[in-house]
């Protein structure tokens, strides 16, 4: 386990995650995340390891410390750790959770309309190879 990194699970099958995920890789200049989509081997080793239900197609955010975050939790600590403006975002979490995640599940159930399926396009970049588990 990446016991000094923080793991990031995404869709592998979405377009509008792997937009998400060259977002954060572009930004993480503290080299603090590792990623794996949740399809992959390992994306299906870390949501046993952290009994993270197997229906969850958002974002996963799986803290260094092992505890694991979320849909709008995980997106709002990812974007705190990113530091910068991101941390502005982190302040929308005194809005409910219940509230932050009706509106991510919206976006989450358009994503494949307005994103069409399909394997996830990641930078082939050699720099971000170390970056993939």
């Amino acid at each position: 386990m990446n016991k000094n990194k923080h793991i990031i699970l995404f869709d592998g099958e979405c377009t509008f995650c792997s937009f998400w995920v060259k977002f954060v890789l572009k930004r993480d200049k503290k080299d603090q995340f590792r990623f794996a989509s949740l399809q992959s081997m390992a994306g299906i080793y870390y949501t046993d390891l952290h009994d993270i239900h197997e229906n969850v197609d958002s974002v996963v955010l799986i803290h260094k410390d092992g505890t694991s975050l979320i849909k709008t939790n995980a997106v709002f600590e990812i974007l705190y750790l990113l530091g910068g403006l991101g941390k502005f975002f982190y302040g929308l979490k005194i809005f409910p959770r219940f509230t932050r995640d009706f509106f991510y599940d919206i976006i989450a159930k358009m994503r494949y309309k307005v994103f069409k399926p399909k394997l996830c396009e990641l930078p082939l970049n050699t720099n971000y190879k170390s970056k993939f588990i």
